[in-house]
């Protein structure tokens, strides 16, 4: 993924975070990544889990991924 659509979800990311309120969690993933189990390279509201920027995925990805959607 190249920068200026990273730089694009993080701005997404925090708007989304600023109309859905401070117990809506958004996270974007780097599933590309060479290391999976630390995918997370932006996090809004990150309290609502307790994750944060360089944590892995959650189950519900790694179900998403297994399957292949």
């Amino acid at each position: 993924m190249n920068a200026s659509m990273l730089q694009f979800l993080f701005r997404l990311a925090k708007a989304l975070a600023a109309q859905f309120g401070p117990n809506c969690e958004i996270v974007i993933h780097d599933l590309h990544s060479h290391d999976p189990e630390s995918s997370i390279v932006a996090i809004e509201n990150g309290h609502v889990s307790g994750r944060k920027v360089g944590d892995g995925p959650s189950q519900v990805v790694l179900e998403a991924l297994a399957e292949g959607t």
